[in-house]
C-alpha cells in the first residue's frame, strides 16, 4: 500500500494549497529487479467497484510504502512500513527503496 499527496491531486486557491491524498493497494512484481516494485496501471478499481483513472504520482516521492500483513490472528490486518516511494511509470510500476536504505541514509546525514 502507498499513501501520499501527488502533485496531480493539488490545487491552489486564494494563496492556499489544497491536496487530496491518494491511497492505493498493489501487488508486488515478484520477478522485478527492485525489491519493492508493484504494478501501477492507468486505471484501477475503487473500493466501491468503479473503474477510475489513476493519477500521475509526481510529487509522491518520499511517501511510505507499506506491506499488508494478514497472517496474525489478533487483528484483521497489520500495516508495516517497508520502504520509501522513489519512482513510478504510469501503466508499468511504482517503486520504493527498502526502509533500511532510508535509515542508513539518515544515519549518514546525522553523522556529517
Amino acid at each position: 500500500m502507498v499513501a501520499g499527496y501527488p502533485y496531480a491531486q493539488m490545487r491552489r486557491h486564494d494563496g492556499a494549497v489544497y491536496a487530496r491524498p491518494v491511497v492505493f493497494f498493489a501487488r508486488a512484481i515478484v520477478a522485478s529487479v527492485a525489491p519493492l516494485q508493484a504494478r501501477y496501471a492507468r486505471t484501477a478499481l475503487r473500493l466501491d467497484g468503479a473503474l477510475v483513472h489513476s493519477p500521475a504520482l509526481d510529487g509522491l516521492s518520499g511517501a511510505t510504502v507499506w506491506t499488508v500483513n494478514d497472517e496474525r490472528n489478533d487483528v484483521e490486518c497489520l500495516l508495516l512500513p517497508a520502504g520509501v516511494q522513489c519512482a513510478f511509470k504510469h501503466d508499468e510500476y511504482v517503486r520504493g527503496e527498502p526502509i533500511a536504505a532510508a535509515r542508513e541514509m539518515v544515519a549518514r546525514l546525522v553523522a556529517n
